[in-house]
Protein backbone atom coordinates (compact mmCIF):
# COMPACT_ATOMS: atom_id res chain seq x y z
CA UNK A 1 0.00 0.00 0.00
CA UNK A 2 3.16 2.61 0.42
CA UNK A 3 4.19 2.11 -2.87
CA UNK A 4 0.17 3.12 -4.09
CA UNK A 5 -0.03 5.90 -1.43
CA UNK A 6 3.64 7.19 -2.91
CA UNK A 7 2.39 6.93 -6.43
CA UNK A 8 -0.68 9.08 -5.40
CA UNK A 9 1.48 11.63 -3.99
CA UNK A 10 3.88 12.11 -6.73
CA UNK A 11 0.80 12.34 -9.44
CA UNK A 12 -1.78 14.39 -7.08
CA UNK A 13 -0.25 17.49 -8.88
CA UNK A 14 -1.77 15.99 -12.00
CA UNK A 15 -3.92 14.22 -10.97
CA UNK A 16 -6.21 16.89 -9.23
CA UNK A 17 -7.00 19.26 -11.54
CA UNK A 18 -8.41 16.82 -14.27
CA UNK A 19 -10.57 15.65 -11.34
CA UNK A 20 -11.62 18.99 -10.80
CA UNK A 21 -12.16 19.71 -13.83
CA UNK A 22 -14.59 16.54 -14.52
CA UNK A 23 -16.44 17.11 -11.14
CA UNK A 24 -16.90 21.18 -11.82
CA UNK A 25 -18.78 20.51 -15.42
CA UNK A 26 -21.11 18.53 -13.24
CA UNK A 27 -21.21 20.20 -9.95
CA UNK A 28 -22.37 23.86 -10.56
CA UNK A 29 -21.00 25.47 -7.16
CA UNK A 30 -17.13 25.20 -7.66
CA UNK A 31 -17.20 25.23 -3.90
CA UNK A 32 -19.37 21.90 -4.01
CA UNK A 33 -16.97 20.43 -6.55
CA UNK A 34 -13.95 21.18 -4.42
CA UNK A 35 -15.77 19.36 -1.54
CA UNK A 36 -16.30 16.39 -4.02
CA UNK A 37 -12.71 16.89 -5.16
CA UNK A 38 -11.04 16.39 -1.80
CA UNK A 39 -13.64 12.99 -0.90
CA UNK A 40 -12.52 11.06 -4.03
CA UNK A 41 -9.18 11.37 -2.60
CA UNK A 42 -10.36 10.35 0.99
CA UNK A 43 -11.98 7.36 -0.49
CA UNK A 44 -9.37 6.62 -2.61
CA UNK A 45 -6.71 6.73 0.25
CA UNK A 46 -8.94 4.75 2.18
CA UNK A 47 -9.58 2.25 -0.59
CA UNK A 48 -5.71 1.90 -2.13
CA UNK A 49 -5.26 -1.42 -1.06
CA UNK A 50 -7.74 -2.51 -3.34
CA UNK A 51 -6.39 -0.51 -6.26
CA UNK A 52 -5.22 -2.75 -9.09
CA UNK A 53 -2.78 -1.25 -11.70
CA UNK A 54 -3.87 -4.28 -13.96
CA UNK A 55 -7.27 -3.38 -14.47
CA UNK A 56 -6.09 0.16 -14.91
CA UNK A 57 -4.63 3.49 -14.74
CA UNK A 58 -4.61 5.90 -11.37
CA UNK A 59 -6.26 8.17 -13.35
CA UNK A 60 -9.52 6.04 -14.45
CA UNK A 61 -9.56 4.51 -10.98
CA UNK A 62 -9.66 8.26 -9.40
CA UNK A 63 -12.67 9.03 -12.14
CA UNK A 64 -14.64 6.11 -11.05
CA UNK A 65 -14.29 7.49 -7.73
CA UNK A 66 -15.75 10.94 -8.96
CA UNK A 67 -18.48 9.61 -11.00
CA UNK A 68 -19.55 7.73 -8.38
CA UNK A 69 -19.32 10.58 -5.67
CA UNK A 70 -21.17 13.33 -8.37
CA UNK A 71 -23.73 11.04 -8.56
CA UNK A 72 -23.93 10.97 -4.24
CA UNK A 73 -24.08 14.64 -4.62
CA UNK A 74 -26.88 14.87 -6.91
CA UNK A 75 -29.03 12.17 -5.48
CA UNK A 76 -28.48 14.29 -1.62
CA UNK A 77 -29.76 17.40 -3.45
CA UNK A 78 -33.35 17.19 -4.04
CA UNK A 79 -35.02 20.38 -5.87
CA UNK A 80 -36.68 22.89 -3.63
CA UNK A 81 -38.58 25.36 -5.59
CA UNK A 82 -40.65 27.52 -3.14
CA UNK A 83 -44.18 28.29 -4.06
CA UNK A 84 -43.70 31.98 -4.77
CA UNK A 85 -42.23 30.98 -7.35
CA UNK A 86 -44.62 28.74 -8.66
CA UNK A 87 -47.31 31.50 -9.51
CA UNK A 88 -44.87 34.40 -10.89
CA UNK A 89 -45.93 35.90 -14.13
CA UNK A 90 -42.97 35.10 -16.86
CA UNK A 91 -41.99 37.47 -19.03
CA UNK A 92 -43.02 38.03 -22.12
CA UNK A 93 -40.13 36.32 -24.51
CA UNK A 94 -39.87 33.22 -21.72
CA UNK A 95 -41.84 31.26 -24.07
CA UNK A 96 -40.24 31.58 -27.53
CA UNK A 97 -36.72 31.39 -25.31
CA UNK A 98 -38.00 27.82 -24.24
CA UNK A 99 -39.11 26.71 -27.58
CA UNK A 100 -35.59 28.12 -28.99
CA UNK A 101 -33.92 25.96 -26.90
CA UNK A 102 -36.05 23.01 -26.93
CA UNK A 103 -35.55 22.72 -30.83
CA UNK A 104 -31.70 23.67 -30.64
CA UNK A 105 -32.13 20.09 -28.31
CA UNK A 106 -34.46 18.14 -30.11
CA UNK A 107 -31.96 19.04 -33.49
CA UNK A 108 -28.79 17.86 -31.35
CA UNK A 109 -30.64 14.93 -30.02
CA UNK A 110 -31.54 13.86 -33.75
CA UNK A 111 -28.31 13.94 -34.69
CA UNK A 112 -26.30 12.81 -31.68
CA UNK A 113 -29.04 9.34 -32.04
CA UNK A 114 -27.42 9.14 -35.75
CA UNK A 115 -24.04 8.62 -34.23
CA UNK A 116 -22.25 5.12 -33.73
CA UNK A 117 -21.45 4.48 -30.15
CA UNK A 118 -17.80 4.96 -30.54
CA UNK A 119 -18.45 8.60 -31.98
CA UNK A 120 -20.29 9.37 -28.64
CA UNK A 121 -17.68 8.20 -26.91
CA UNK A 122 -15.26 10.00 -28.43
CA UNK A 123 -17.29 12.99 -28.07
CA UNK A 124 -17.85 13.11 -24.26
CA UNK A 125 -14.13 12.16 -23.57
CA UNK A 126 -12.97 15.86 -25.62
CA UNK A 127 -16.08 17.99 -24.62
CA UNK A 128 -17.72 16.46 -21.83
CA UNK A 129 -14.20 15.33 -19.58
CA UNK A 130 -11.99 18.28 -21.87
CA UNK A 131 -9.66 15.80 -22.05
CA UNK A 132 -6.76 16.58 -25.01
CA UNK A 133 -6.47 14.86 -28.24
CA UNK A 134 -3.18 12.94 -26.81
CA UNK A 135 -4.47 11.93 -23.84
CA UNK A 136 -7.55 10.14 -26.06
CA UNK A 137 -4.76 9.10 -28.01
CA UNK A 138 -3.10 7.37 -25.00
CA UNK A 139 -6.85 6.13 -24.10
CA UNK A 140 -7.12 4.48 -27.07
CA UNK A 141 -3.87 2.94 -27.93
CA UNK A 142 -3.41 5.83 -30.65
CA UNK A 143 -1.41 8.04 -32.14
CA UNK A 144 -2.53 11.87 -31.61
CA UNK A 145 -2.77 12.64 -35.26
CA UNK A 146 -5.25 9.94 -35.87
CA UNK A 147 -7.68 11.16 -33.06
CA UNK A 148 -7.74 14.41 -35.05
CA UNK A 149 -8.10 12.72 -37.82
CA UNK A 150 -10.90 11.12 -36.44
CA UNK A 151 -12.51 14.23 -35.11
CA UNK A 152 -12.06 16.39 -38.47
CA UNK A 153 -14.07 13.56 -40.02
CA UNK A 154 -16.85 13.48 -37.22
CA UNK A 155 -16.92 17.04 -37.28
CA UNK A 156 -17.47 17.56 -40.70
CA UNK A 157 -20.60 14.65 -40.64
CA UNK A 158 -21.89 16.68 -37.88
CA UNK A 159 -21.61 20.03 -40.09
CA UNK A 160 -23.64 17.77 -42.58
CA UNK A 161 -26.00 16.58 -40.30
CA UNK A 162 -27.09 20.23 -38.77
CA UNK A 163 -27.67 21.71 -41.87
CA UNK A 164 -29.99 19.02 -43.33
CA UNK A 165 -33.69 19.49 -42.79
CA UNK A 166 -35.11 17.36 -39.76
CA UNK A 167 -38.54 15.52 -40.16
Amino acid sequence: MNTELDRLKREYASLYPYLYRYVAYRVPRREDAEDVVSDVFLSAVAKLGEFDPTQGSLKQWLTGFARFKVLAYWRARRPAIPLDELFEIPDPTFATKILGRLNRELEARHILRGLNAEAKALLAMRYEDDLTYQEIADALGQEACAVRQRFSRLHRALKIASSEPSL
